[in-house]
């Protein structure tokens, strides 16, 4: 042991507190000199080993399981057996990360128990403001797509149909989680109400009349998305093409 500086260890409680294992690795003299009880800096274990190690002690005692010559090679022993018991997601072990010889940890922050549950995200244009306004001056789309972007689109998409298997796939996502109208019916005065918006039929209470578009022969509205899809802005309308 004279030789070797470094140990892997094994902690034990006796408490009811928390779990009653935990596997680090540390000095040889730590443990021997300064009866070292393992480090635990988690938000879900953290406050409570604190409190234990320092009003009962005596429920704590450290074994040493190996003993190592240098740091990295400890620090493989560790994550072998800390792997090899599964210590993060076992309920025997107040280890919350894996031990990593390059320098990072393996944590289980899901739920309650991340650092960030609760707080409110790092927004950019908060934090920095004057990054997120130099982000936003070299923005392409900062006004918007082009009229010829537009248009390169809207024809890569003519002609497209959703497949039987896409759809279905689509209907049975729809019907459990996502679906705000599982189990529900909309009333006939709704639908004609959807009916009439989505055909740009209304437009703040005002009614557009109802037309038969030149190109593609659809009885659509003259205002709202009738205008903007039909009539010269159709896709079926040759001189909508000739900007090309």
């Amino acid at each position: 042991m004279s030789q070797d500086r470094f140990c892997v260890y094994l902690v034990k409680y006796k408490g009811d507190k928390h779990p009653p294992n935990y596997i680090g690795s540390t000095s040889i003299s730590k443990i021997l000199h300064k009866s070292y009880m393992g480090s635990a800096s988690s938000k879900k274990y953290g406050a409570i080993v604190q409190e234990e190690q320092k009003n009962n002690t005596y429920l704590y005692s450290t074994h040493i399981l190996e003993t190592c010559s240098s740091r990295k090679e400890a620090l493989e022993i560790e994550l072998k057996m800390q792997k090899e018991f599964s210590v993060v997601t076992s309920k025997l072990f107040w280890n919350m990360a894996y031990a990593q010889p390059n320098g990072f940890f393996g944590m289980d922050n899901r739920g309650v128990i991340h650092p960030s549950f609760g707080k409110p995200g790092n927004r950019l244009g908060i934090k920095n403001p004057e990054q997120s306004k130099r982000m936003k001056l070299n923005n392409p789309m900062k006004n918007g797509m082009d009229e010829a972007s537009k248009k390169k689109i809207s024809r890569s998409k003519m002609g497209h149909a959703v497949s039987k298997e896409t759809r279905k796939i689509l209907s049975e996502f729809n019907k459990y989680k996502r679906n705000p109208m599982q189990g529900k019916t909309h009333s006939e005065l709704t639908r004609k109400k959807l009916s009439l918006n989505h055909s740009g039929g209304m437009k703040r209470g005002h009614k557009f009349p109802i037309k038969k578009c030149p190109h593609c022969s659809r009885l659509v509205s003259t205002g709202g998305s009738g205008k903007r899809h039909h009539f010269s802005n159709c896709k079926l309308n040759d001189s909508f093409w000739e900007e090309w």
